[in-house]
């Protein structure tokens, strides 16, 4: 398999043409001819990638945070070194950012909720998470998460602890107050939140559980590793870059 032809399949597969986002989705730099030896996954990209990419012997890296954010910048300095590196290694390397965190099957929201034992079925949208009716406790739902998440980085019981409608909205997930509300929510996981996010929440009674923006977001990296290993029979996996969660 090609690098050209694992990105035509993951643009479709991850209907990166359904989003407007503010970064690129696909491949970043690379030649799309280039055979696929292996792939690795990560959140975000760094340059420590490169290496651990050679040590498996992978010529792909696949993140959810790939290099290009809102408007063109100067590759210079530090950022030129650490893409010649990427470049003279000749490893490919894409990125998917909503998408990711929207895809009902692999993405970041969908990892929390099958951890919590929630299936697809149940899902219903919400920007690019997911809420989900449930008969739970906020301590029940931080229980079955610290497996995969660890424990949360912090929890606010702005309502009674009871879960009945649940939002999940992987990475910075405070601008959707009004979506919430709106919706029914009455206890949301996300990665990070404002400070004026965290008024709006405590004014509504929203219970929110915190698990760090990096930490809320290796889900969705974790499971397209295990996707494309069991799909092409490429050597696929995921890579934990840093040591505690961000």
């Amino acid at each position: 398999m090609t690098v050209g032809e694992l990105e035509r399949y993951l643009a479709e597969y991850l209907n990166v043409a359904e989003f407007q986002d503010f970064t690129f989705n696909g491949l970043n730099i690379g030649v799309r001819n280039w055979e696929i030896r292996g792939v690795i996954t990560a959140t975000d990209y760094d340059k420590n990638l490169v290496d651990r990419a050679e040590e498996n012997g992978a010529n792909v890296i696949i993140v959810h945070h790939g290099l290009w954010w809102g408007k063109p910048y100067p590759i210079v300095d530090k950022t030129y070194d650490e893409l010649a590196y990427l470049m003279h290694k000749k490893i490919a390397l894409l990125g998917y950012h909503l998408p990711l965190d929207a895809h009902p099957e692999i993405g970041n929201n969908a990892y929390i909720l099958k951890t919590l034992g929630i299936s697809p079925e149940a899902y219903n949208p919400l920007d690019v998470g997911f809420a989900v009716d449930v008969d739970m406790s906020v301590d029940d739902i931080t229980s079955r998460l610290e497996t995969t998440l660890g424990r949360p980085r912090e929890v606010w019981v702005f309502g009674n602890g009871n879960v009945r409608r649940l939002g999940v909205i992987s990475g910075s997930g405070g601008s959707f107050v009004n979506t919430l509300v709106s919706d029914g929510v009455d206890t949301f996981i996300t990665g990070e939140i404002t400070y004026p996010a965290w008024r709006e929440f405590k004014k509504y009674g929203i219970n929110v559980i915190l698990y760090g923006h990096y930490r809320s977001e290796t889900g969705g990296p974790k499971l397209l590793a295990e996707h494309i290993g069991a799909k092409f029979d490429i050597p696929a996996q995921f890579v934990d870059i840093y040591e505690r969660a961000m």
